[in-house]
């Protein structure tokens, strides 16, 4: 294995910085990774590559209808014919229905060699804003979480690559399909508020899929909305109403490498000790403490793990 192709759809942009981190991961092995973003600008032939990696952000237990469609259009072009595939994903919590969001995509690769789908948390970009220290604890994780990734597609090890999609897990999934219809519709209800708005014109040119637009000094907003959040939660001003979601807006980017190297900040947040609602991550992380432990001889010591 020489080379590693990431192919990244990011709304907000968890899942472009777990690519960069699989990226980085990589080369650090002395491995050729690249990633491309389907909504930036360049062109890459998955036939120059070995393995493929499928990055995404989970949306209502399922791939974006964005990302899928891209990637149905790369298999039946036959670019990704043969090609050994792993599914790398990222959402804000560790909910069952979360492990058949990749279902879909996989019936769109029957002809392909899948070889993990992986699951990275990372915090919200709606509904609420999550606390520092599980941002931090998030972070550090990713960090490690990629090295084992990177470690196991060049060893061939699927030990943890996959979990099990239960049938409950299907249905849900299916009906929570109609997030894609929906956030077409609900689309339509952003606004702007112009006595916040800068007119920096930020979310018209980062749309990604083109769906806000100015004309006669408006704003308009089509039936083409992903809800990915990436115009309301970048907003310098914090200038846009997401419709009948806007109760749940969520604005700022999260400063990751400012609050690992905080140490004010616990980023143990989330242990044995937790109690309430918060306590439903704690399977994920000892989870990932087991997978990782065996395998610290294959993290690379030219990397920053916390």
């Amino acid at each position: 294995m020489k080379s590693v192709l990431l192919i990244v759809f990011s709304g907000t942009g968890n899942t472009l910085l777990a690519a960069e981190m699989l990226r980085d991961r990589f080369t650090e092995f002395g491995i050729r990774a690249d990633i491309w973003d389907i909504t930036g600008e360049g062109q890459f032939d998955p036939a120059e590559y070995d393995v493929i990696g499928l990055g995404y952000p989970v949306y209502a237990f399922n791939t974006p209808l964005f990302f899928l469609n891209f990637v149905k259009g790369l298999a039946l072009q036959g670019n990704l014919q043969g090609k050994r595939v792993f599914i790398f994903k990222t959402s804000g919590e560790p909910s069952f229905p979360n492990n058949a969001s990749s279902f879909s995509l996989m019936k769109a690769l029957k002809n392909c060699e899948i070889i993990g789908d992986y699951h990275f948390l990372m915090p919200y970009n709606i509904i609420f804003r999550f606390p520092d220290g599980l941002v931090k604890q998030m972070y550090c994780y990713a960090q490690k979480y990629s090295a084992l990734i990177a470690a196991n597609i060049m060893t061939g090890n699927t030990a943890g690559a996959f979990v099990p999609i239960s049938l409950f897990s299907r249905f849900i999934s299916f009906i929570f399909k109609i997030q894609g219809p929906g956030a077409n519709i609900n689309g339509i209800f952003y606004r702007v508020n112009r006595r916040k708005c800068t007119l920096c014109k930020r979310c018209v040119r980062d749309c990604p899929s083109k769906n806000i637009r100015m004309a006669n000094n408006r704003f308009h907003f089509g039936f083409n909305c992903q809800m990915c959040m990436r115009c309301s939660f970048f907003c310098p001003a914090d200038a846009i109403n997401i419709g009948i979601l806007n109760p749940w807006r969520v604005n700022g980017a999260f400063r990751f490498e400012e609050l690992k190297h905080n140490a004010a900040v616990d980023g143990n947040f989330i242990n044995g000790k937790t109690k309430g609602p918060w306590r439903m991550y704690l399977a994920y992380f000892e989870r990932l403490d087991r997978e990782l432990s065996p395998h610290t001889s294959l993290l690379s010591p030219k990397s920053n793990h916390p």
